[in-house]
């Protein structure tokens, strides 16, 4: 038997737990578990659930198109009037997958809407989510400054983070 009666009544903690023990997805063989975890997750997803799977990110992962699979799925799951603080928490959880986090940050500074939020997010977080934040922002302008600098010098700005 392959558990799936038993993975039915899993809760989000064991489904994460399960991501999280096969996240540097180094055999062939984890990524289809990797990807049905995902889809039982949105069997009933909840916003606070991005959160929760930013834990799995792993930046030396080996088969890194499945982490893209997770990002959209995050994305997805923090879609609500609270998408920039949700993002922003769930990047806070993810403190082994700090260039998964800049994937996250880049989405929100390429959609209008949530680049202007931004700054309050941040306001919303504890000093140090926010330091954590913006040292990842101060990362991305320094690599790519052309594109996002003055975008993130705004939002510093704005959120007197600088």
């Amino acid at each position: 038997m392959d558990g799936g009666i038993e993975r039915d009544y899993m809760d989000i903690d064991e489904k994460v737990g399960i991501l999280y023990s096969i996240r540097k997805l180094d055999k062939e063989e984890q990524v289809p578990l990797f990807d049905n975890t995902i889809a039982e997750i949105f069997e009933d997803p909840k916003p606070e659930y991005a959160i929760k799977l930013c834990s799995v990110f792993y930046d030396d992962v080996y088969f890194d198109e499945v982490m893209y699979g997770l990002i959209h799925a995050v994305e997805h799951l923090a879609e609500s009037d609270d998408y920039s603080y949700l993002i922003s928490l769930s990047i806070c959880n993810m403190k082994e997958g700090r260039n998964w986090s800049k994937i996250l940050l880049y989405g929100i500074m390429n959609v209008e809407d949530e680049l202007k939020k931004y700054p309050q997010a941040l306001g919303r977080l504890s000093d140090e989510q926010r330091c954590y934040i913006v040292g990842i922002l101060k990362e991305i302008r320094a690599e790519d400054g052309k594109i996002f600098g003055d975008r993130i010098n705004w939002i510093l700005r704005e959120a007197n983070a600088e």
